[in-house]
C-alpha cells in the first residue's frame, strides 16, 4: 500500500506541475481565467475562491472599470444608489421613448370623430346660432345699440328655447372678441370637439376654431 499524504488525487497533481512563468518552484494553482499552472508568487488576484495569475488579474483590473462606466455607475456607489440610478435612468428612458413616439399634444387631439348625433347637434347649434345672429342684428338696427345680454333680443313670441345649446341646454351668449368685436358664442363649444364657435350679428358664416 503506498504513502498516503492527506492531499486529493488532483492537488498531488497539480504540485507536479512547473510554473509557467518559469519560476523554479512547482505550480500551487491553475489561473481560473487562462488556466495555465502557476506558483504562489505569480498570483496576482485572489477573489471569490478563485485565484488568477499576474497577467489575468492586470487584465480583470481594466475590464471592471470599464463595464461600470459603459452603465454609468462610478464603483465607489453602495449597492442600493446603483440600484436606484438603474431605476431612475430606465424610467427616463421610458419615457423619453413615450415622449418621442407621436402622442398627442392635447386631449382633443385624442377624441374620435363625430358620432352621427354629434354631427346633427352641430348643425342644429349652427342653424340657432344663425337665428340668433338675426335677431340681434334687428335689435341693433332699432335701438341704436348692442343688447347687453342675449335675452333682450327675443319678443315675447319667440322660442326661448332659441338661446339654449341642443347638447346641454346652456344658454347662448354675448361676447366681444379683439378682431370680431361683438359676437354670439356657443356655450359648449368641447361638444362638437371645438376650441370657439360662434357668428357675428347679421352674418349667416359660422365660425368654428378649432386647435387640431
Amino acid at each position: 500500500m503506498g504513502e498516503k499524504t492527506g492531499l486529493p488525487a488532483r492537488k498531488r497533481e497539480v504540485m507536479k506541475v512547473d510554473c509557467s512563468e518559469g519560476c523554479p518552484v512547482r505550480a500551487t494553482f491553475f489561473c481560473s481565467r487562462c488556466k495555465k499552472p502557476f506558483c504562489d508568487q505569480c498570483c496576482g488576484l485572489k477573489e471569490k475562491g478563485k485565484r488568477y495569475c499576474l497577467n489575468c488579474a492586470a487584465v480583470l483590473h481594466t475590464e471592471k472599470p470599464k463595464k461600470n462606466i459603459e452603465l454609468g455607475i462610478d464603483k465607489g456607489l453602495s449597492k442600493p444608489l446603483k440600484v436606484t440610478l438603474l431605476l431612475t435612468t430606465a424610467v427616463a428612458a421610458l419615457y423619453l421613448f413615450i415622449a418621442g413616439n407621436g402622442q398627442p399634444s392635447s386631449d382633443r387631439a385624442t377624441l374620435p370623430p363625430l358620432t352621427q348625433t354629434q354631427v346633427r347637434d352641430l348643425q342644429q347649434c349652427k342653424e340657432q346660432l344663425q337665428g340668433l345672429s338675426m335677431l340681434v342684428a334687428n335689435y341693433q338696427r332699432s335701438h341704436g345699440f348692442d343688447p347687453e345680454v342675449i335675452e333682450d333680443v327675443l319678443d315675447s313670441n319667440e322660442d326661448a328655447r332659441l338661446l339654449l345649446e341642443p347638447v346641454d341646454e346652456y344658454e347662448y351668449g354675448l361676447e366681444r372678441l379683439p378682431d370680431a368685436g361683438l359676437v354670439i358664442s356657443c356655450p359648449n363649444p368641447d361638444e362638437h370637439h371645438l376650441d370657439a364657435l360662434y357668428i357675428i350679428p347679421g352674418s349667416s358664416s359660422v365660425i368654428m376654431q378649432s386647435g387640431d
